[in-house]
């Protein structure tokens, strides 16, 4: 497992100066930070109102580039699947949420749909897969 060292230290000193003020800490006190502190959370996952999701909880990760990761499945970190969530991720792959489609490259839609199948049968139990 990796160590808050170990996750800031990946980063050159730029990087890690530019990020030390948005967290309200010296950079030299950053070496003294574990794995709790807001850095190394933000590094593990994606920031969504103020909560760090790790990539389990999307439906399209192609990479460990959290900017990339699409369609969020939880309410919380590492949660089970929010039934009002995955229905935006439906329906963001079908006509579109809120006036948005998803754009996720053919090569990989089969296995995000199938992910986000599989969630919505475990967020909606009570529910037929004829209704989604």
């Amino acid at each position: 497992m990796k160590t808050a060292r170990d996750l800031w230290g990946k980063y050159p000193k730029q990087v890690r100066l530019v990020w030390a003020p948005y967290f309200k800490v010296d950079a030299e006190e950053v070496e003294k930070w574990d794995d709790s502190d807001p850095i190394c959370k933000a590094l593990e996952g994606q920031m969504v109102d103020g909560k760090v999701f790790p990539k389990s909880d999307f439906a399209y990760t192609p990479s460990d580039n959290t900017s990339e990761w699409k369609l969020r499945l939880t309410s919380t970190p590492g949660g089970k699947p929010d039934p009002a969530i995955v229905g935006a991720a439906v329906a963001a792959l079908g006509k579109g949420f809120r006036g948005k489609k998803v754009q996720i490259p053919a090569s990989a839609l089969a296995g995000v749909k199938a992910k986000v199948r599989a969630a919505w049968h475990k967020a909606n139990p009570d529910k037929g897969g004829d209704v989604l």
